[in-house]
């Protein structure tokens, strides 16, 4: 389980940091990355303590459920929310 954690932070949480420093502007990058890091470690721990509490209370599938619910609504607002990339100049 560690072992998955771990791949799967080593995974998200670079490419998604990459994702937040392009769509802010080049003077607010250093505060983006404040933010993004204080959301992703309070999404992180949050939602472990989140869902073992509803785990204890009903079931494990019922975890698997809820956090899949999640992703899948974070996946359509940054998909829907999102402005497009800008164009870079080479």
């Amino acid at each position: 389980t560690g072992a998955l954690i771990g791949i799967a932070h080593g995974i998200f949480f670079p490419s998604l940091n990459a994702v937040a420093i392009e769509f802010s502007a080049e003077h607010e990058r250093g505060k983006t990355m404040g933010a993004y890091n204080t959301a992703f470690n309070l999404g992180f721990a949050g939602g472990s303590y989140l869902l073992g509490v509803i785990a204890m209370a009903t079931s494990f599938p019922a975890i698997f459920v809820l956090a899949s619910a999640s992703a899948a609504l974070a996946c359509v607002l940054l998909a829907t929310l999102a402005p497009p990339p800008r164009a870079r100049g080479v």
